[in-house]
């Protein structure tokens, strides 16, 4: 992206206001050695803002104060914790690799997911009180030997068990749906901005990439009226998007 010349990065600003019917924006700053709580506000005229930017978009906030914006928003009783689990000794995977691997149990599920450096990315996710009396007890390698045997120490050895489960955050689960996803010509949400969900279909990275397609299909096809192309995204992308968020959910 950086060797494209109608591309350029800001890094360390925050968007902190939209007029989406004046076409500006205005954006605190911080520079790399301020110490101060706000940085400096600058502002930024647009001609058309694309809202990429999460579950939590600042985006899609000060969009709902130009569209009637329908908004639900929904954390479910799980929370997740992520672990790394190393190759072997001899530089293999610990598991076969080719699978989803998935330990079911009543309240809560541990997975693992193969990285291409041998690695597995695993994940146990529990409800908050489930978490909560694990904080308390700290008997985090006695849970695991009870839920999930062969994990400790075929996976992860106890010492690391223990410090990944107490250095890694234990984060909420998510899901978001809302429409329209635009406003006229100047501005539209894409991606977690428009339909956070939750994890368990596999499918946030592959609908927020699918919204960017159709997004740009649509607008290739109306080039000379962006506000007609952008109504007709949010008609197309809202069943669908809603659809998978349920599906996710369900699952």
């Amino acid at each position: 992206l950086e060797s494209m010349p109608n591309v350029r990065f800001f890094f360390n600003h925050k968007l902190t206001g939209v007029d989406f019917k004046k076409k500006l924006a205005w954006f605190e700053c911080h520079g790399k050695s301020d110490t101060a709580p706000r940085g400096t506000e600058i502002e930024i005229p647009f001609d058309f803002m694309i809202g990429a930017d999460g579950a939590h978009s600042a985006v899609r906030f000060h969009l709902m104060k130009f569209v009637p914006m329908s908004y639900q928003q929904e954390y479910i009783d799980k929370l997740w914790c992520q672990f790394h689990v190393p190759p072997r000794e001899d530089g293999d995977f610990r598991l076969p690799p080719n699978y989803l691997h998935i330990w079911p149990q009543d309240e809560s599920m541990f997975i693992a997911l193969p990285n291409s450096d041998k690695t597995f990315t695993a994940t146990l996710f529990l409800t908050r009180s489930g978490f909560e009396r694990l904080d308390e007890s700290g008997r985090v390698v006695e849970y695991f030997d009870f839920k999930y045997p062969g994990v400790v120490p075929d996976l992860i050895t106890e010492d690391e068990l223990r410090r990944q489960y107490t250095t890694n955050q234990h984060l909420p689960l998510i899901t978001v749906k809302c429409s329209p996803y635009h406003f006229e010509s100047s501005g539209v949400i894409v991606g977690d901005a428009a339909h956070a969900m939750v994890p368990f279909y596999g499918q946030g990275m592959n609908a927020g990439l699918e919204d960017v397609r159709v997004l740009f299909e649509i607008l290739d096809k109306y080039p000379d009226d962006r506000a007609k192309a952008l109504r007709e995204y949010t008609q197309q992308r809202t069943p669908d998007a809603h659809t998978i968020n349920d599906l996710a959910l369900r699952n």
